[in-house]
C-alpha cells in the first residue's frame, strides 16, 4: 500500500470539499428551478452574507452584483494561480 503523505491527504481534502460544495450548488439550482425564486442562488445568500447583512439577498440588483462580486472572486483567484509559462 501506497504511504499516505501530508500533500495527497490535503489533495483529498481539496477534493472532498470541492465535490460537497458541488453537489451543494446542484441542489440550489434544483430548487431554484422548482421555485422560481432566484434569492436561493444568489453568491451573498449561498455564502451566508445575508446573515449579517439580510438585505444583500434581497433584489434584482443585489442579485446580479453578487454574480459580479463572484466573477471578481473567480478571475482574482485565476490569475494569482496561473503562471505564464516561458517557451523556449
Amino acid at each position: 500500500m501506497e504511504k499516505l503523505t501530508k500533500k495527497r491527504l490535503l489533495e483529498a481534502l481539496a477534493k472532498t470539499i470541492l465535490a460537497g460544495a458541488t453537489f451543494h450548488l446542484f441542489l440550489l439550482v434544483l430548487y431554484f428551478l422548482k421555485t422560481n425564486d432566484y434569492r436561493i442562488i444568489n453568491i451573498f445568500n449561498i455564502l451566508d452574507i445575508d446573515l449579517f447583512y439580510p438585505q444583500m439577498s434581497e433584489g434584482l440588483p443585489n442579485f446580479l452584483l453578487s454574480f459580479i462580486f463572484i466573477g471578481i472572486v473567480y478571475f482574482t483567484i485565476l490569475v494569482a494561480f496561473t503562471k505564464k509559462r516561458n517557451r523556449s
